[in-house]
């Protein structure tokens, strides 16, 4: 039986948080550079946040390779969720407003408050997993109905690669109505 409703801990959901936005971070520091000088406007700011979000999303990929399903259920069907990182686009338009005076005191405490305002938002509706770099890495989310035994449920899968209706596959519940879902291994006899 899958575990009870839960949200993934403080520290899961800001590590995926913030790998989500290491893009983001890339760009903010690419637009720091003097590519005359070959050196960053700001140094300690500029590699610091390189590293951590580097780091971020190393750890991202270790942890996703790790994770794999554990109850087996039956896809019913399955409804595609690829216009929601769509929603990712907002702070990156941040990244194009005042960047040659980014890391000035006050612009980096604004900045902080608002990414740790779409932290929260993000953390409470449960859209975390909403993440171009999960994107890249060749995951996708699906509304899918599914049967579970004898019970039909309602979720949202995180799963590499496609999704399509009456395959097999194994879940992990990450959150209330999230599910990593990993596709099951074929036996011989089913090939």
């Amino acid at each position: 039986m899958i575990a009870p409703a839960m949200r993934p801990r403080l520290g899961t959901s800001l590590l995926i948080f913030l790998s989500a936005y290491a893009p983001l971070v890339v760009i903010v520091v690419a637009k720091d550079f003097d590519f005359d000088q070959l050196e960053f406007g700001h140094p300690r700011a500029g590699w610091i946040s390189l590293v951590l979000g580097l780091l971020a999303v190393a750890v991202l990929y270790a942890a996703m390779t790790t994770l794999h399903g554990q109850y087996p259920i039956q896809v019913k069907t399955v409804k595609g969720r690829a216009g929601d990182l769509i929603n990712y686009s907002i702070p990156y338009l941040a990244a194009f407003v005042t960047v040659d005076k980014f890391f000035e005191l006050p612009n980096v405490v604004a900045f902080a408050l608002f990414m740790a305002l779409l932290f929260v938002l993000t953390w409470k509706t449960q859209s975390l997993f909403i993440n171009p770099i999960l994107a890249v890495m060749g995951y996708s989310l699906y509304d899918v109905q599914f049967q579970e035994g004898t019970t039909d449920r309602d979720g949202v899968f995180l799963i590499k690669g496609e999704l399509w209706p009456e395959e097999r596959v194994r879940i992990l519940r990450l959150s209330q109505f999230l599910y990593l879902a990993t596709k099951e291994e074929q036996t011989n006899e089913a090939r």
